[in-house]
């Protein structure tokens, strides 16, 4: 369940893993996480034949998907560029922060607790900041099939930024904070990229209710992922205001 008026908390349970998360040494996170990927990649390449023929039909459904994500490749890269060039660093990041991943107290509200560790890994400050606030400011279920109901909230946005931006000053540098709404861009472009990619390949990786579960997740995404980039100018304009 999305608790729509704990936004400002669940900004504040994740600056708290901030402040934690700059005492931890990212080579041993790394190193903490090798063993799982591999394990993921093994899994991932465990396809059923039938499967794989099934979803080579489905392809000529989701032209317009892929092509859409093709045009959009430049983001994929876009802070791996800027680390390049010097202007942001790796941090250790959450990698799954929406709401629902904060334990509260159930008499006062207060955020006690950031759960579901096993994402953590080397990354940038944006990816937690972005997914946080795509889940947040996600006017419609990650998984809604009427796409009218889908849309990103900007006055949401604004109070779960108000709950993480001021804090973050001393902490992170200006690139990163100016940066930050490109966060919501690049996960929401990378999660559709995953669900097509788990449709296509069978549905080995997210948990499906129905058939095209995935597919419909993808769509969702994408159609989220334009709102934001049109929403683009006016989020960036917001976070100069903390």
């Amino acid at each position: 369940v999305r608790i729509v008026k704990r936004d400002p908390e669940v900004a504040e349970a994740y600056m708290k893993w901030v402040e934690i998360r700059n005492g931890l040494i990212e080579q041993g996170v790394e190193q903490g996480i090798e063993k799982g990927i591999e394990q993921g990649i093994e899994q991932g390449q465990r396809l059923e034949l039938r499967n794989c023929v099934r979803r080579l039909v489905d392809i000529g459904k989701t032209k317009e998907e892929i092509a859409y994500l093709r045009s959009m490749a430049e983001y994929a890269s876009y802070f791996e560029n800027l680390a390049a060039e010097g202007k942001i660093q790796l941090r250790v990041t959450h990698n799954d922060t929406k709401c629902n991943n904060v334990m509260f107290d159930m008499s006062t509200g207060d955020p006690l607790a950031v759960i579901d560790l096993d994402t953590v890994m080397p990354g940038y400050a944006a990816y937690d900041f972005g997914d946080a606030v795509r889940f947040a400011a996600n006017t419609g279920a990650e998984d809604e099939k009427d796409l009218s109901l889908v849309s990103f909230d900007t006055d949401m946005f604004s109070q779960f930024a108000a709950g993480f931006v001021p804090q973050l000053y001393g902490k992170l540098n200006d690139v990163e904070i100016k940066t930050l709404p490109m966060g919501a861009l690049v996960v929401a472009l990378e999660l559709s990229s995953r669900f097509l990619a788990d449709y296509l390949n069978g549905d080995t990786y997210f948990k499906i209710a129905y058939d095209t579960h995935n597919l419909v997740r993808t769509k969702c995404q994408i159609h989220l992922a334009k709102d934001i980039c049109e929403k683009m100018p006016m989020l960036e304009s917001k976070i100069k205001q903390f």
